[in-house]
Parts: structure tokens; sequence; C-alpha cells
């Protein structure tokens, strides 16, 4: 007498249903349901660092002194070439010390897991946010004396609307800014299931 094969419990019935089954438990593919939502933490805070306009002191440094060994050597006596030459050497820095300013106090940026966020302006201010899953490349540029000082300008190209590309002036530790905003982009694309190659 032959033997019945035994019949599937309904526990087993529902299993080979589920097409999550056939993963093992640390390889099922989640859908945007499962993501896990993570708190926000800021990753970076900063601005323009004055070592980015060494070069631009060093220059004003240079001519004002040139200026002064001119009018001294050749119109020692002469009180309105004085007056010249000090109004001159006066404009200079005047007006670096303002572009200074404008750069320090109208440029903030923060990035966090999961944003990169920049606020512009003094009076009036716009904060403006890029979702770092958005970003699609991240590099940095130095001059000569800039990379001396570990300072540069960061571009961070992104799909958004606003700001596709976004320009960071006078960052400090220019390059670990650069690989920290690299670094979190590519996690939170893997985090949201993004393949980071698909940029």
């Amino acid at each position: 007498m032959s033997e019945r094969p035994a019949k599937p419990s309904s526990s087993e019935s529902a299993k080979s249903l589920d097409p999550k089954s056939q993963y093992p438990q640390n390889m099922r593919p989640n859908g945007p349901a499962e993501q896990k939502e993570i708190e926000e933490t800021v990753l970076w805070e900063g601005g323009y660092s004055p070592r980015t306009m060494f070069g631009s002191w060093l220059v004003a440094a240079v001519v004002s002194i040139g200026m002064l060994v001119v009018v001294l050597w050749w119109f020692s006596g002469n009180s309105v070439a004085w007056y010249i030459v000090l109004g001159a050497i006066l404009a200079i820095w005047s007006a670096l010390l303002a572009a200074y300013g404008y750069h320090r106090l109208s440029h903030r940026y923060e990035l966090t897991n999961q944003r990169l966020k920049h606020r512009d302006g003094i009076l009036v201010q716009t904060t403006n946010r890029v979702e770092l899953i958005d970003v699609s490349d991240v590099m940095f540029r130095q001059g000569p004396i800039q990379n001396l000082l570990g300072v540069g300008h960061i571009t961070v190209k992104s799909s958004d609307v606003t700001h596709p590309e976004l320009v960071l002036k006078g960052i400090a530790n220019v390059r670990k800014v650069a690989d920290a905003i690299d670094d979190a982009r590519r996690s939170e694309r893997r985090r949201r299931g993004v393949f980071v190659e698909s940029i």
C-alpha cells in the first residue's frame, strides 16, 4: 500500500507564498514603507575662511609698501603726494575688508546626514536646502596659495531646481569637507536604496 505524501501545514503554505521567504532574513529586499527614519544630525558647519583672501592681503601689503617707498624717495617733501598715497592705501584696504566682511557674514553652510543647507544674505537672509539624495557630484578647486593653506571652493551639482550648481566659497580644510559631503550623500543614497553608480 502506497503512502500519500504529507500535506503541508497551513503555516508552511503561507510561507511558500511569501515572496520574501526565498531570501535569507538579512538579505530580504525592503520596500519604501520599511525604510527606517533616522534623526537628522549636523555633520559640519562652516563659512568663508579669512585664509581664502591671503593672496589678496599679500598683494595689498606689497603695493602699500611700494607706494610708501616711492613717495618717501621722490616726494618726501610734497604733502599732496602723501595725502594721495595714504588715501589710495586706505581705499585698497577698505575695499578688501568690505569684501571679506560681506563673504564672511553672508555665506553660511551646514551639512547634515540628509541635506546640505546654505544661507545667503546679511539683512535679508535666504536659506535653501539641497537633499543629499539629489546630489550628483562634488568637486573642489584650489589655487596655488590656497592649496598651501588648505582652503578652496567646493562645487556641488544636483538635480535641485533652485540651485543645480551650488558653490561653497572659501572653505577651510576643503578636501576633508568635500569628502564629508560625498560620503554623506553616498550613505543617504544607500539608506534609501538608490544605487550610487546610477548618478
